[in-house]
C-alpha cells in the first residue's frame, strides 16, 4: 500500500465518520424525546449494530427515510465507496 493509497482511505474513512454522525444526528432529531439518559444510550446501542434495529417507538415519515438513515448507518466502507 503506497502513499496515495493510505491518503485515499485516509479520506474515505474520515466521510464515512461524518455521515455516520450526521445519521445519529438525523436519528435524534427524529425520534421523539426519551425520559432518561439510560433510555437513550439503549436506543442508540440497537441502531448501532451491524443488523440495524430501530426502536418500534420510532417510525419515519417516508420509506425514503429508512433507506437514507440504513445507508448513513452502514459499517462498510466498501458500501461507501460504491
Amino acid at each position: 500500500m503506497d502513499e496515495s493509497d493510505v491518503c485515499d482511505y485516509y479520506n474515505l474513512l474520515m466521510q464515512k465518520v461524518d455521515i455516520y454522525s450526521l445519521g445519529i444526528i438525523f436519528f435524534e432529531m427524529c425520534h421523539p424525546p426519551t425520559s432518561t439518559a439510560m433510555e437513550r444510550h439503549k436506543m442508540l446501542l440497537e441502531i448501532r449494530k451491524a443488523d440495524i434495529n430501530f426502536p418500534q417507538s420510532f417510525s419515519f415519515q417516508s420509506p425514503n427515510q429508512v433507506s437514507g438513515a440504513r445507508d448513513m448507518y452502514m459499517h462498510s466502507l466498501i458500501a461507501l465507496a460504491a
